[in-house]
């Protein structure tokens, strides 16, 4: 099982808060606002992976999302655009150039564009947009672990929020069922959380349903109701409790995915936590 932390936190590799020296970790998750690996013109930055080559460190990358800081790299499952798969590729091929084997991607967004009202709070008010949206990262998701094959890299599917297909444990596992026996699955604390909290299901509902699909993992703290990205201890998930799924699970990687802190030590302290006994 490799730790690792998400690249905005890394000084060396998007001037990040902290050095991975100090972090000690053996992987970080690239994010493509954090660093420029793809222009607009998804043409790939020779450079950057030249510098990413030269730490002795592994990487995973998260893709794209539908609210990436350039407009051309933007990827929405939800939607039958060719542009989801020019982009796609380019990041599978990213990933073939620094040995990278694990993709995070995003379900569909539910939104007016998909033929709903578009406030994005819940299924229900989203109506067909998110029946719609669904069907759509079927499709997606059956063409790109096609292509991820191609590539020998891993798609993991990430649980979300309410404005996204694949926030519940059983549509989840709904999913991958409907799609391709390859993609996995990353499970994400703080969107758990949140959506635990806000529907009075348990954390421990994801575990349950989703254990043999758990590939990769996102590991941050909330306050249940907004997605803080905060180091275990700083919000109200119950962090031993998670921590004991995650060392019976042994995923093969997890990422202390952060927006802020409060200390240095308290990043530290989320790393080593993982691997306690």
């Amino acid at each position: 099982m490799k730790v690792g932390v998400n690249s905005r936190m890394a000084r060396e590799v998007s001037d990040g808060p902290l050095s991975i020296s100090y972090l000690d970790v053996e992987l970080v998750e690239l994010g493509f606002d954090d660093l420029p690996l793809l222009d607009r013109y998804l043409e790939i930055n020779q450079s950057a992976l030249s510098a990413l080559d030269s730490y002795d460190i592994a990487f995973s990358l998260h893709a794209p999302t539908s609210d990436a800081r350039e407009p051309n790299l933007r990827v929405d499952l939800g939607r039958i655009d060719r542009r989801n798969f020019r982009v796609m590729e380019r990041v599978f091929e990213i990933a073939s150039l620094l040995d990278s084997e694990h993709i995070v991607i995003h379900g569909g967004d539910i939104s007016a564009g998909n033929g709903g009202n578009g406030n994005g709070n819940s299924k229900v008010d989203a109506g067909v947009s998110y029946r719609k949206a669904f069907v759509n990262t079927v499709r997606n998701l059956r063409m790109l672990a096609s292509l991820a094959r191609e590539y020998s890299v891993l798609l993991c599917l990430e649980n979300l929020g309410d404005n996204g297909v694949g926030s519940f444990p059983a549509e989840l596992l709904a999913l991958l069922h409907a799609s391709d026996p390859d993609i996995q699955v990353t499970f994400d604390t703080g969107h758990a959380f949140i959506i635990a909290e806000r529907y009075g299901i348990r954390v421990s509902d994801f575990f349950e349903t989703l254990r043999l699909f758990i590939k990769h993992v996102h590991l941050h703290d909330n306050d249940g109701v907004s997605d803080l990205h905060l180091p275990l201890g700083e919000g109200k998930i119950d962090a031993e409790s998670v921590l004991r799924e995650i060392r019976d699970m042994q995923p093969e990687n997890v990422i202390i995915e952060l927006k802020s802190f409060a200390v240095p030590e308290n990043v530290t302290t989320s790393i080593k936590a993982v691997s306690i006994p």
